[in-house]
């Protein structure tokens, strides 16, 4: 499944400072179903084993990071921008 959640994830953002990612203006993810709905400045960091997640979360910088296996769903909602 890890090749799957990498690509939703590489459909939800776009390449940033270097080997990093960043969720897409107007996209929204959430992982696990834990109602934890990450917007805005959402970096991703994808490892091998792991996957790094930085985000803000009141005022402070927030890393969560998920093991691959364990990882059972991935939600994006949101949609590109029209031009």
């Amino acid at each position: 499944m890890k090749d799957i959640w990498i690509k939703v994830i590489e459909y939800a953002s776009m390449p940033h400072l270097g080997l990093s990612r960043k969720l897409r203006a107007g996209y929204s993810i959430e992982f696990n179903g834990d109602g934890k709905v990450m917007d805005g400045d959402v970096v991703f960091e994808i490892y091998e084993t792991y996957l790094r997640v930085i985000s803000e979360e009141k005022g402070e910088v927030a890393n969560i990071y998920y093991d691959w296996e364990k990882l059972a769903s991935v939600k994006t909602t949101g949609s590109p921008k029209k031009k």
